[in-house]
Order: C-alpha cells, then structure tokens, then sequence
C-alpha cells in the first residue's frame, strides 16, 4: 500500500468517525452542564468556601448567615460547649441549639445528633438542629427523625441562602419600587 492510500484510508476512517466524536463531545459538554450550574449555586452561596474552613471559621460563617436571616445568635464556648456551638432565638422567641459539623469529604454521624440532643437541655432550647457543609449517613437520618431533630446538609443550606436571599431581593424592590 502506498503512502497516499495509506492517507486516504485514514482520512475515510476520520470521516467515518468524526460524527461519533462529535457526538461524544456534545454528549460530554451537556452533561457538565449540570455540574457547571450546580458549583456556581455553591459558589455564589459561599458554600465552595465552607469546604476550606476550619471548624471554628464554619461556626463563625453560619453564625452570620443566621444573623443574615434573621435570628438572634449566641454562640457557645468553644470547648465545653454543651452540645451545641450555637443558640439562635427566632422572632418568636423560639431557642434553636445548633451543632455546627464541618468536614472535609465524610459524612456526618450519629455523634452529632447525640451531641445536640444534650445541647437542648443543657441550654434550654426549644427544638435543636445540625448543620454541615456535607450529608449525613443513613443512621444519622434516621436518629434524628426520631428525635425530631432538623438536618441541614450542603444542598439544604445552598437551598435556604437562595431562598433568604430572594426575599431579601424582593423586598428590597418593594421599597424602592
């Protein structure tokens, strides 16, 4: 076979399969799509930011996303906290106990919800919740049903900033407009 059909059948094979590459890229691009979105609700929440914190900055950054919503929040010493890192007392003067769980990549255990369960009686809280940038393990989703304690993951927090901030939008069209 000569150097020039040896091109030709390669450009065949190319003609042949450029549609399938096209297709595969296509494919690929749209699929990102999602994910594309997905991280840039993360990052815009500031949530992206939560994985590179510590512990503390993780308390300290939900304890301003609550004041941002609304309720008035104390936080509880940093060792010997009693359960909960944070209190927060709603409009109606509800006590909500907070465990804050910041973790790298692992999801969030029975501990946790051990943890606030103490935090409720120990500071006089109506109701408690546990709030991490991650998920929960199916165990610690089913203790807290039972003990009727509210869990906030990554999605739940990206869903609730989202929300605030909407509301927050809207009336602020409301007195301008």
């Amino acid at each position: 076979m000569s150097f020039g059909q040896q091109v030709e059948m390669i450009f065949k094979m190319l003609s042949f399969m450029l549609p399938f590459l096209l297709l595969a890229v296509i494919i690929g691009l749209i699929s990102a799509i999602p994910s594309y979105i997905r991280n840039n609700r993360l990052k815009n929440a500031g949530i992206l930011d939560t994985d590179t914190m510590d512990g503390i900055e993780f308390e300290d950054w939900l304890k301003h996303r609550f004041k941002e919503m609304g309720y008035r929040v104390q936080t509880t010493p940093r060792t010997g906290d009693g359960g909960a890192d944070l209190i927060l007392t709603g409009r109606n003067g509800e006590r909500i106990a907070v465990q804050a769980k910041k973790s790298a990549k692992q999801n969030i255990g029975v501990k946790a919800i051990d943890e606030v369960l103490r935090g409720i009686r120990v500071h006089d809280c109506d109701r408690a919740m546990v709030v991490t940038n991650q998920y929960y393990t199916d165990q610690a989703k089913r203790d807290a049903k039972k003990c009727n304690i509210e869990l906030w993951n990554r999605d739940d927090l990206l869903e609730r900033i989202e929300i605030f901030k909407k509301a927050k939008q809207q009336l602020a069209n409301k007195k301008t407009g």
